[in-house]
């Protein structure tokens, strides 16, 4: 004997298919820390390394019906240089990455889940001169010309998900960072331009980040 209860409950199991079984568009915010992957920040300068610094960005994409997920995701680091605990600068690291990846969906559109990803794209950076360097300038009446260069960036991350309703979810991601950076240095004083043989930043860092995402079909 069909009832009124039945009929309503299988309206509503109908809808919770359709609803994981649509394609979707996503788009969202997140934020944490990055901490240093390498022994040294410069490359042959052991006395070197890059402190924790903090990670926040941004991004969007689109999901497929059989959960794969494209994403492009844009995030920014602040990553401070120091030897032998002296300030030799920060570098600021703008990785813009696509990823493919894996993106669950609650069965009713609310509760855990879980993704995963790996991708690619390149880093840009630029270079601002620390207090142990600007010291030494003002002492020898000179300047530092740091340039860097935009490098390839691989990207590789996992995480869990909690949909608080089929349209918002918060994230948690846990991830790696892979880049070198090319720099150049030169000193420039009233003798000419003397170039430095300083060559590379190593900038590969893992992150722990969490955020919010909006869904919509």
């Amino acid at each position: 004997m069909i009832s009124i209860r039945s009929t309503v409950v299988a309206a509503f199991m109908g809808l919770a298919f359709t609803w994981t079984a649509t394609a979707q568009v996503n788009f969202g915010l997140a934020g944490g820390l990055a901490g240093s992957a390498t022994k040294e920040g410069l490359a042959g300068y052991t006395a070197t390394g890059f402190g924790r610094s903090a990670s926040y960005g941004g991004g969007g994409g689109y999901r497929f019906r059989n959960g794969l997920i494209v994403d492009g995701r844009f995030e920014q680091l602040q990553m401070r240089l120091s030897e032998d605990g002296a300030d030799m600068g920060s570098l600021r690291l703008r990785p813009a990455v696509i990823t493919v990846g894996y993106q669950g969906i609650p069965a009713k559109g609310r509760g855990f889940s879980g993704h995963a990803y790996v991708g690619g794209g390149v880093a840009f950076s630029s270079f601002r001169k620390g207090n142990a360097i600007t010291a030494l300038e003002r002492q020898y009446g000179g300047q530092m010309v740091v340039e860097t260069k935009s490098a390839p960036a691989l990207i590789v991350g996992a995480g869990i998900d909690y949909f608080l309703s089929p349209r918002v979810s918060l994230t948690s991601d846990f991830r790696f960072v892979g880049a070198n950076v090319g720099t150049s240095w030169a000193a420039v004083g009233p003798g000419g331009r003397a170039a430095l043989p300083f060559e590379k930043f190593f900038v590969s860092n893992g992150q722990v980040v969490g955020g919010m995402k909006f869904w919509l079909k």
